[in-house]
């Protein structure tokens, strides 16, 4: 299994090196998921049940980012609370739900609507009661906003993808600060919200600076934006910023992952 596991990721790095092979990967892979519901092949969430049709096909073989899996588990305990924004197909919300147990408790925010339901049917397929989705968008403020669908189940879909989406729709947008201050708050808040990671953490400075929540964000292209906000904002918390391997924040306008947590 870890041979196959192997090759799945070298073929999935091929699709970005090589763009032209994106469709012809992604329809081979798409097949070979397209019966529905199935056991997670690899990686931190093995043996998860976990619907993957239409979605990623390295979230049913457990391949999707193997260090981000592993980083999620290192920071997240029994009992703890789990902030998981862009939630997806449930992904994360499965494995995380897993981790911190009938105690803990998973918050999916995910606008989409068919993605909603699956990730109600994927936490429906393991049982869990601790999964609940929030059907918003995060960012600086309330109210309704203008969301970019680029698929009914795209991991693209974003606040930033109605600029230049063909379908946009109206969702409704939270900030963390006002649904931690009616729910429990994070002991882990995770992001990928495809480039509006700033405006989400604007609107939950408040929540960060009580609780300072371990968080693992996925940064869009921000350039030197997002070191400017640590510098002037998190740091002065306490947070230390690396990538989930420990490195030191990539310079230049590029996509990365940033850890950031105290001490």
């Amino acid at each position: 299994m870890q041979i196959i596991s192997s090759v799945i990721r070298l073929i999935g790095r091929l699709q970005f090196k090589f763009p032209f092979l994106r469709k012809p990967i992604n329809l081979i892979a798409q097949h070979l998921i397209s019966r529905g519901p199935g056991k997670i092949k690899s990686g931190v969430g093995k043996g998860l049940l976990f619907n993957a049709a239409g979605c990623n096909p390295g979230f049913l073989f457990g391949t999707s980012a193997p260090l981000e899996q592993q980083t999620l588990v290192k920071f997240l305990k029994r009992g703890d609370v789990f902030y998981d924004l862009g939630a997806n197909a449930g992904f994360y919300c499965v494995i995380g739900a897993r981790q911190v147990g009938e105690t803990g408790r998973v918050f999916g925010f995910e606008p989409t609507p068919m993605l909603v339901s699956r990730i109600q049917q994927n936490a429906i397929l393991n049982g869990f009661t601790n999964v609940e989705v929030v059907p918003m968008a995060v960012g600086a403020t309330n109210g309704m906003i203008q969301f970019g669908v680029l698929g009914d189940l795209s991991v693209e879909n974003s606040i930033n993808a109605a600029k230049h989406a063909e379908n946009t729709m109206n969702v409704p947008c939270i900030t963390i600060d006002a649904f931690a201050s009616e729910h429990r708050p994070p002991n882990l808040l995770m992001m990928d919200i495809e480039g509006a990671e700033l405006d989400a953490l604007k609107g939950g400075m408040e929540t960060i600076r009580r609780y300072l929540p371990t968080m693992m964000i996925e940064v869009h292209w921000l350039g030197e934006a997002f070191k400017d906000f640590y510098s002037e904002n998190l740091k002065p918390l306490g947070y230390v910023a690396t990538t989930y391997d420990g490195a030191p924040l990539p310079v230049g306008t590029v996509r990365y992952h940033c850890l950031l947590r105290v001490g």
